[in-house]
């Protein structure tokens, strides 16, 4: 009999991550916060493909506003996967890796979970589709906006060692530097090269890979992330706990 968790795109990243919390307790925790999240994220996923299909059944036009609504809440999931290792006795650069790749692997599966939603609505709204080279680059770049987007939440749930406010950092912060380029910069052209929300809407337009995108990268994933392992490294140090290597 076909194994029923194969049917949902992100159930197998979810039993992963719930695989590398330690402590039963706050497995059981983080299994009920990461449930009443998914749920959450596809239920306003599914309502927004739904919405935007009822009047503009294209399948890029439901896409866009489908990835938008997942990146919203794809990087609360990378704050849970990180948060305990506030409260972890030792350090372990490994056991970060294995959290980050997690947390990649876990937005890969909402970005599919977002594709079929959209393609769905598109279908039963009878909407027309893009040739299949087109609909391809549509789909890596929905990968890459829920990638970069989880790879934020990791980064805050390293800074901050509130999740709550990790959760509220990936929202505020972002969207307070866009409402900011847009008064400094009217035209537009430094939001392409440093905001979230341009350079999603440049990967699920279908075209080539936006030449910002590895400023974007760099800015929110990569040196978030660095500054958030050194912080905890540092603080684990401090504490008198002994970092390890494995």
């Amino acid at each position: 009999m076909t194994d029923r968790r194969r049917q949902h795109p992100c159930r197998h990243s979810i039993v992963t991550l719930m695989a590398l919390v330690p402590s039963p307790t706050r497995r059981q925790v983080m299994r009920r916060r990461i449930t009443v999240l998914t749920v959450l994220t596809l239920s306003l996923t599914a309502g927004t493909a739904w919405l935007v299909a009822s009047s503009n059944p294209e399948f890029q036009r439901v896409l866009q506003p489908a990835q938008l609504t997942v990146s919203v809440f794809v990087p609360f999931f990378g704050v849970l996967l990180v948060s305990d290792l506030h409260r972890s006795r030792s350090w372990s650069d490994a056991r970060l890796g294995r959290r980050l790749v997690a947390a990649a692997v876990l937005a890969g599966g909402f970005a599919v979970a977002g594709l079929v939603i959209a393609a769905t609505a598109t279908a039963v709204a009878g909407g027309p589709w893009p040739p299949g080279a087109r609909t391809a680059a549509l789909a890596w770049g929905a990968v890459w906006v829920q990638v970069i987007a989880q790879a934020t939440g990791t980064a805050w749930g390293l800074l901050l060692r509130r999740p709550v406010l990790a959760m509220a950092a990936t929202i505020v912060v972002p969207m307070s530097v866009t409402a900011l380029l847009a008064v400094l910069d009217p035209g537009g052209g430094g939001a392409r090269w440093i905001t979230l929300y341009e350079n999603a809407r440049s990967l699920l337009s279908g075209t080539a890979l936006p030449p910002a995108l590895p400023v974007v990268v760099l800015l929110w994933c990569v040196i978030p992330n660095v500054l958030g392992r050194r912080l905890r490294r540092g603080t684990t140090l401090r504490s008198g706990e002994q970092p390890r290597a494995v």
